[in-house]
């Protein structure tokens, strides 16, 4: 009698990304995902039209990109926050992409990150209106729509004057920084 192996994988693989920064960055961001499947595995085999493994990252406002193979780089510029899906498929063709399998059954999620990306430094203006009682006092409005203000510093020097700035104490008020001009000290 003859014999045949038959070999049979229907755990999907598993995905890591790696490169994704855990606060707001002010540059492009390049991230990796590495693909592992200890059954089929996630290399092509040259004499076999078995599968073709694959990795994936599919981040917002961009086309899903696939990498042949166990790993996928991919970079985002994208301004603002981007979510991150990733995945991968392995040589039987089992996927962790959440997607509906043969049986009906539901493939394990992929997994997610955020990128946090802010490349527009912070908006600040010195308020015009200026208070006739209290003229030392001045405001400054602060904005950032992305990543936010973390610090706001007013400095003073003499006006013409090659010396260097010195920083005043400030106070943060709604959205609102203030700081007393030392007219005494002048």
């Amino acid at each position: 009698p003859g014999s045949t192996m038959v070999q049979v994988d229907k755990t999907p693989p598993e995905s890591e990304i790696s490169g994704v920064p855990g606060t707001w960055v002010n540059h492009p961001v390049t991230v990796v995902v590495h693909a592992t499947d200890q059954l089929s595995g996630m290399v092509p085999e040259p004499a076999s039209d078995d599968g073709q493994p694959a990795t994936f990252v599919d981040a917002e406002s961009y086309a899903t990109y696939e990498s042949p193979g166990s790993v996928a780089t991919f970079s985002i510029a994208t301004e603002g926050v981007s979510k991150v899906r990733y995945w991968a498929e392995d040589l039987a063709g089992n996927a962790n992409d959440g997607e509906p399998g043969p049986g009906g059954d539901s493939h394990p999620n992929p997994g997610q990150a955020v990128i946090r990306i802010d490349t527009v430094p912070p908006e600040a203006a010195f308020e015009s209106a200026r208070d006739p009682e209290d003229p030392e006092l001045v405001w400054v409005d602060v904005s950032d729509p992305d990543s936010g203000v973390s610090d706001v510093e007013i400095q003073i020097r003499r006006a013409g004057s090659p010396g260097e700035f010195s920083s005043l104490p400030t106070q943060e008020e709604n959205g609102r920084v203030k700081a007393r001009i030392p007219s005494d000290d002048l």
